[in-house]
């Protein structure tokens, strides 16, 4: 692996989607011989699959984030049971 390549499961979120972009706008453009963009287009796909992973690890921290936040008691709950003691 050269110096400026990171593997894929390295990169931040913010980084693999820059890549993703320098892809897709590489095989727009057209100027790559067959074997180059098959090579970038597989690197994409491993890319975009990094991602989606990324999304759905974020995805489920929230959803349990937000279920410790319904189930926290409220402020007013707690100031009235402390109150009573």
């Amino acid at each position: 692996m050269t110096e400026g390549a990171k593997s894929a499961e390295g990169l931040t979120f913010k980084e693999a989607m820059a890549e993703l972009e320098s892809i897709v706008a590489s095989l727009e453009a057209g100027d790559l011989e067959l074997e180059q963009s098959l090579e970038r287009y597989g690197k994409g796909v491993q890319l975009l699959s990094l991602l989606q992973g990324k999304l759905d690890a974020a995805e489920q921290k929230v959803q349990v984030l937000m279920g410790e936040l319904a189930q926290a008691p409220e402020d007013d709950i707690q100031d009235s049971t402390l109150s009573k003691a």
